[in-house]
């Protein structure tokens, strides 16, 4: 199943059949994505996460649209928010502290303006106003996932090219363990708890 460039959709270069070994001409970013399945032992926690895609979607796909298309898929934006403040539309995007005030971590200070701040309010700031988003490269599979990453941090890529980001893998049966347990603090023993946003991607392709 090939995913499609469409509004509230997230996109993919080429098909890639279930049965095809990934070729040497694939970014990493897409041999990973091919070679992932979601793992068994957290197949209930994504189900249970797109049904809560499925029931908030209409606040995604209203901050996708908050600039023109292609903008940040509302998919992503889900993602995203999964794992930077467990979905909760009391917490700031940017990085899960309360939206009475502005945000107390790295970006530390934001939005500018008065709190208390919307959930919308919050998302506008980090995914346009700061991180100037909606001008990224949203056209194919490798710059989605390579993006996802890059708003988390490719300290991964950077230092622990054998390590499979778990901000994007973990729940999928290509990570096992390896993360930063805070800012520049790096253990190979550890292993995340959070539900990695391509898992949840995953899921959503299944569901067509």
């Amino acid at each position: 199943c090939c995913l499609t460039v469409s509004m509230g959709s997230y996109p993919t270069s080429k098909p890639i059949p279930e049965n095809e070994s990934p070729s040497s001409n694939m970014t990493m970013q897409e041999r990973r994505w091919h070679k992932a399945k979601v793992d068994p032992k957290w197949r209930s926690r994504a189900e249970a996460a797109v049904n809560r895609y499925v029931a908030n979607r209409n606040r995604y796909a209203a901050i996708e649209n908050l600039r023109p298309s292609p903008s940040v898929p509302a998919r992503v934006i889900f993602g995203l928010h999964g794992m930077e403040s467990t979905w909760s539309f009391n917490k700031h995007l940017h990085e899960g502290s309360s939206l009475r005030r502005r945000t107390r971590w790295v970006p530390k200070g934001r939005p500018h303006g008065t709190p208390p701040f919307t959930w919308e309010e919050s998302a506008e700031d980090v995914l346009y106003k700061l991180k100037d988003m909606e001008n990224w490269d949203w056209s194919n599979l490798d710059s989605m996932l390579q993006n996802i990453e890059t708003y988390n941090g490719l300290g991964y890529q950077r230092y622990h090219k054998s390590v499979p980001s778990p901000y994007l893998w973990s729940g999928t049966t290509i990570y096992t363990r390896g993360k930063y347990v805070s800012d520049k603090k790096w253990s190979s023993m550890a292993v995340s708890k959070q539900l990695g946003v391509a898992a949840m991607l995953k899921v959503m392709q299944e569901r067509g």
